[in-house]
């Protein structure tokens, strides 16, 4: 992987450096570029979903604001939200 595209899939300069030296050490093989594609992707998931939480809370947020605040004021996180994850208003 080359570090501007490693860079771009959210690792650090130390990760890339970590596998550039291990490339230069002996080679990634398949299943550890796998490995280490896998630990991003499931990083980069994480990362999505705490996102589109956000993302939902100030959809919530600007709805509860122009309905004039009569509602009780949406929480991060509170179970209102999380019905609104994807939405768009």
């Amino acid at each position: 992987m080359e570090q501007p595209a490693a860079q771009s899939l959210g690792l650090s300069l130390k990760e890339i450096a970590a596998i550039g030296e291990e490339d230069r050490a002996g080679g990634l093989s398949t299943e550890r570029s796998i490995e280490i594609m896998s630990t991003q992707l499931a990083r980069l998931e994480q990362k999505a979903a705490e996102l589109a939480l956000m993302a939902a809370y100030l959809r919530a947020k600007i709805g509860w604001l122009k309905g004039g605040k009569q509602e009780p004021e949406p929480e991060l996180g509170g179970p209102a939200i999380e019905g609104l994850q994807g939405s768009c208003e």
